[in-house]
Parts: C-alpha cells; sequence; structure tokens
C-alpha cells in the first residue's frame, strides 16, 4: 500500500535525489477542466535513460531501487518499467505485485527451471524487463503469467489463497493489516471488478484510520446516506465499513453517471444536493436526490447481476487467507485490525461484514448476488 509504506528503502540522501530529478524532468497535465493537474509527462535529459519520455498518473514514489547504483539510474529505471508496461497494455499494479511472488517461489525453489522453461527469474533489471515482453506476447513461461497469478500459480500445483492477496483474480490495491479495515479495505472484497479500492470511499476520513466518528456523519450527509441507515452504521464510538460501502458506491456511480471526476481532491467538493441542483439546471428536469441515488443503486445492481450471470457468487468476495497472517515488515509484525484498531479482526468477523453490506444491499444472504425480487424493485427487467 502506497499510503503505509513509502520509500523506507531509500536513504534521505537518495530520496531527496530522487525528488530533485523527478522535479526537474516532470511536467504537469491534466484532465479538461481539471485545477488540479495530477498526471504528468515526464522526459529524461541526461543519464542512461536520456531522451526517454513518458506519460503517468502523479508520481507517488519508488516502489524499488530495481537495482540501480545512484538516484538517476534508479528513478529512470522505476519509469521505464511504467513504461514499457504502458506500451504492451499491461496492469502496473498486477504486474507489481506478481513478479515479486514469481521470483521469491524460483529462488526458494518452489518453481523450477523446467516449469519455467528455461527463463531465470531474477530481480535483474533486463530480466524483468524481458519477461513483460514475454506476459504481453504469451511467448514461453510468459504464457503462463498472462493469466493472472492466480491461474499461474494453480497451473504449478501451487496454493494461490496462501500465497497472493488477490480477490476475483486481482490483486488488492491496499493491505489492510497495514491500514485497518475501513470502507475502502472493504470495498477490495465485494467490488465486482476485485480488489480495488477507490469505489468504497466516503470523503477525506475513509483514506486513513482511525478519524473520529463524526467527519463519517459529516460525509453521510454530503453523499445522502438515510437516516434510517445511519442507525445501523453507526454507533457512539464506531460504524460498520461493510453497511457505509453500499453508499460509498452508490456515490461513486452517480459520479461515473454523470461524468465526474471521483479523485477526492475533486469530490470532496460535490454534495449530493450540489450535484442534484446541476443536474436539474442542465437538463430542465426536476429530480431529487433520492432519484439520482436510486438510479446510481440501480447502476450497481445491474453491474453485480451481470457479473452474477458469469457465475460470480458470495464465494468469490471472500478474504485472502493471507490476511489473517501477521504481516512482517523489517522486526515488525501487523496484524489485520477494525478501523479504530481495538481489536483483531478473524475470518469470522469480516466474514460478517460481507453478510452485513449484502443486508444492507437488500441482495441474497447466500449467493451475495440481487435476486429478481431486488431487480424488478429497481426496474432491472431480468
Amino acid at each position: 500500500s502506497w499510503r503505509g509504506t513509502g520509500e523506507g528503502f531509500l536513504s534521505p540522501a537518495i530520496l531527496d535525489k530522487v525528488r530533485e530529478l523527478h522535479k526537474a524532468y516532470r511536467k504537469t497535465l491534466a484532465c479538461p477542466s481539471c485545477p488540479i493537474a495530477d498526471k504528468e509527462s515526464i522526459c529524461f535529459s541526461e543519464g542512461p535513460f536520456s531522451g526517454m519520455k513518458s506519460y503517468t498518473t502523479a508520481f507517488m514514489g519508488l516502489k524499488e531501487t530495481y537495482g540501480g547504483a545512484e538516484a538517476g539510474e534508479m528513478l529512470g529505471r522505476g519509469f521505464k518499467m511504467v513504461d514499457v508496461m504502458n506500451r504492451l497494455g499491461l496492469d502496473e499494479h498486477n504486474i507489481n505485485k506478481m513478479l515479486p511472488v514469481v521470483i521469491k517461489l524460483y529462488k526458494e525453489g518452489k518453481i523450477n527451471p523446467s516449469s519455467t522453461m528455461g527463463f531465470a527469474l531474477s530481480e535483474e533489471f533486463q530480466s524483468r524487463i524481458e519477461l513483460l515482453e514475454m506476459i504481453a506476447h504469451r511467448r514461453g513461461f510468459g504464457n503462463l503469467l498472462a493469466d493472472g497469478v492466480d491461474e499461474a500459480l494453480k497451473k504449478l500445483d501451487l496454493n494461490p489463497t496462501e500465497l497472493t492477496t488477490t480477490v476475483k483474480g486481482y490483486q488488492t490495491l491496499m493491505e489492510p493489516r497495514l491500514n485497518a479495515m475501513g470502507t475502502m479495505e472493504f470495498e477490495m472484497l465485494v467490488n465486482p471488478r476485485g480488489g480495488v479500492t477507490a469505489m468504497g470511499a466516503i470523503g477525506s476520513p475513509s483514506y486513513n484510520p482511525g478519524r473520529p466518528v463524526e467527519q463519517f456523519l459529516k460525509q453521510s450527509d454530503r453523499v445522502g446516506v438515510p437516516m434510517e441507515a445511519r442507525e445501523r452504521i453507526f454507533s457512539k464510538d464506531s460504524f460498520n465499513p461493510a453497511r457505509l460501502a453500499r453508499y460509498a458506491e452508490d456515490w461513486f456511480s452517480l459520479h461515473n453517471m454523470l461524468g465526474l471526476c471521483h479523485r477526492l481532491y475533486i469530490s470532496r467538493f460535490h454534495s449530493l444536493s450540489g450535484v442534484t441542483a446541476f443536474y436539474n439546471a442542465l437538463t430542465g428536469q426536476q429530480k431529487s436526490g433520492t432519484d439520482l441515488l436510486l438510479a446510481s443503486e440501480r447502476a450497481w445492481n445491474l453491474w453485480r447481476h451481470l457479473n452474477a450471470r458469469l457465475g460470480i457468487d458470495a464465494k468469490n468476495d471472500r478474504p485472502p487467507k493471507s490476511w489473517f497472517r501477521p504481516l512482517r515488515i523489517g522486526d515488525e509484525e501487523f496484524t489485520m485490525k477494525d478501523y479504530y484498531g481495538r481489536k483483531d479482526l478473524s475470518e469470522k468477523d469480516v466474514l460478517q461484514l460481507l453478510q452485513d453490506y449484502y443486508d444492507e444491499r437488500g441482495w441474497d444472504l447466500q449467493t451475495g448476488n440481487p435476486d429478481k425480487k431486488k431487480l424488478t424493485q429497481l426496474g432491472i427487467d431480468v
């Protein structure tokens, strides 16, 4: 998780130099009308990557040194990896999580050279670049990895549930053992795409553990969480992240439907009342905020229903087994806790949160999907 680890593997002097070079090479870019400019182009003017130009979302720091000996080489190799993945159409997040897993298993002898068809898996930079090409073009061992880490491990007779943090085949974006179980961490389980998080954000409190309940109540006012639902979600000093996630998803879905940016720096200025007023002014209609949220709920239910038709159900929402083992970083151990860090969460606790989420959605508690009655209620003809 970028929130939890940062660039602690770099010395202060190297880190300062990386940031200095990045600032010198970058040019900010923005989506049309965006005041934030959170994208960038970067062009290296010196060193081994001189002349390389790439585009990316805002740089959030190096994930590792990529074997570079000095700051310029580290930064160049980091951007080269991203650039190659972009040009090959590979998902940066999944690749960056998959490669360390298979390289580690190779070093431990759990993946042998015959399985890799003679390709020596290593952390060496050029080896990684070659492996990216193999994955994209389904050559040799890359053909196995092209179906994702879970499928690859199964074909190698290894158990992915014990070795990865995937949900629905997608590597989880956040690490709840570092961040605690908030709405964004819970969202990784139930999102139809797999382990993504943004749909579970309900304002700035979602991004950091331990924020006061009052901040979530304020955000609930802003996004239109019904009063009767708040009685189920909030207590005096805590809240149920699974039940609250349902309303975060509907708020996100509304942004998608109206073509609004959901990034925190922009969406924090929106409210249901404001969005409704803009919608009515632009369309000449007279919709209420409740009308818009109902349409948003309909869209989310349709998304889940389409996935259900392809076989997705509650079993695909189950948490990775690795979440319930301590995460070791250096001499420290981290366990998954509730949002306020008061207790460790067991698998039973998380499965109960899933039941709470299905209940809040009005979905079948066994299948974890909207049933015909729910879909009909929303005007979805099945």
